[in-house]
């Protein structure tokens, strides 16, 4: 529940600080971006929404776009980049995690 929601926050704001330590600010914004990939197959998961076709292909471009992004860069930090996709792992999971809660009380959801 509530619990799991907040440590799943806790664990993004310290994975997510300790990147920006490690790796550049310009980096790990085009990690982010990527993020809401994840968000989208933790709602699928979760049953929260129903795959639609258009959805998964605007997804696969910004996910194809923030690569392209990130492959680019001169300095890239592994341990930035691993950190970071664990802050967006967490992150998401808060964010879905927080709307099974809210449809179980019938009080709607965020849309993420």
């Amino acid at each position: 529940g509530a619990a799991t929601g907040a440590a799943c926050g806790g664990l993004c704001l310290v994975t997510g600080n300790w990147a920006y330590r490690i790796a550049t600010v310009s980096f790990l914004q085009m990690v982010k971006e990527s993020h809401i990939v994840v968000v989208y197959i933790f709602t699928l998961a979760f049953g929260l929404a129903q795959p639609k076709l258009h959805e998964a292909a605007v997804l696969l471009f910004v996910a194809a776009s923030a690569t392209l992004a990130v492959s680019a860069q001169a300095e890239l930090s592994v341990r930035g980049l691993l950190l970071q996709l664990i802050a967006g792992l967490f992150g998401s999971l808060q964010i879905v995690l927080t709307n099974v809660m809210l449809a179980r009380t019938g009080k709607g959801r965020i849309d993420p």
